[in-house]
């Protein structure tokens, strides 16, 4: 949503008060949260089948690259987000997430990893992602 087409539905919302222009600034953030995602990364497909192999190589790249800033459970702290909820801002395919490791996110602490992690145990890594929701409580 623009800012303009923003300040038109405030301005129809006006009447209402503080609670519609708080409906409509969640719509916005909403919104923008959804255009943060990668629709060319989403097309991509993981090549790497999960497996016990790649579970660990991703386990490896997480404990020494990740974890200092997501935790171990994945969780997430200060400074990186949490990688088991269900708030993905950058997108949460597959493709996505590589996509944000390989290149990291512009005006955030996450840094491109292209340099510093293969592009297979950056998929490896991505497995490992996926793996941590359902250990969550276990």
């Amino acid at each position: 949503m623009t800012e303009r087409q923003l300040a038109g539905v405030y301005q129809e919302v006006r009447g209402f008060g503080l609670a519609a222009a708080l409906v409509v600034a969640g719509a916005a953030g909403i919104a923008m949260l959804e255009a943060a995602a990668d629709p060319e990364a989403a097309k991509v497909k993981n090549p790497t089948p999960v497996s016990e192999a790649s579970l660990a190589a991703g386990q490896t790249v997480y404990n020494k690259s990740c974890r200092p800033c997501h935790s171990r459970d994945g969780g997430g702290g200060a400074p990186g987000p949490s990688l088991i909820d269900d708030e993905w801002r950058n997108g949460s395919t597959d493709g996505e997430i590589y996509a944000v490791i390989r290149k990291g996110v512009v005006d955030t602490r996450m840094e491109a990893w292209d340099d510093r992690v293969s592009e297979a145990d950056t998929w490896n890594l991505v497995n490992y992602i996926r793996s941590l929701k359902p250990q969550v409580g276990k």
